[in-house]
């Protein structure tokens, strides 16, 4: 299992064009057994100088779902819905992080 982050601005008169994304997207992501864990906005930033108004946080079950997601040729058009409806993209992977054994804290 890992984790995409998505950090990142929608271009305000390209909202329609990243909500059509978001759809297609959905279709791919739950279909190889992925997930959307959270998503928000808000333009309120508590730390930093990065300023990003949307996030969104995927679970994938494995790389290889990943990368089909990512680098299926299929899916070009879904990204360039992505690409020309957003900006300031940020966009990372992670791995589950045991917060518990990692602090050594049983509960």
């Amino acid at each position: 299992m890992l984790y995409t982050l998505n950090l990142f601005d929608v271009i305000p008169e390209k909202a329609r064009l990243y909500r059509r994304y978001s759809i297609e997207a959905g279709k791919i992501i739950f279909g190889v057994n992925g997930r959307v864990v959270c998503s928000g906005w808000h333009p309120r930033t508590l730390r930093g100088e990065e300023i990003r108004t949307h996030l969104i946080v995927v679970e994938f079950p494995d790389e290889q779902a990943l990368d089909f997601f990512l680098n299926d040729p299929a899916h070009h058009a879904v990204h360039e819905m992505r690409e020309n409806s957003t900006t300031n993209y940020i966009w990372k992977i992670f791995e589950p992080w045991d917060l518990d054994a990692w602090v050594a804290f049983r509960s």
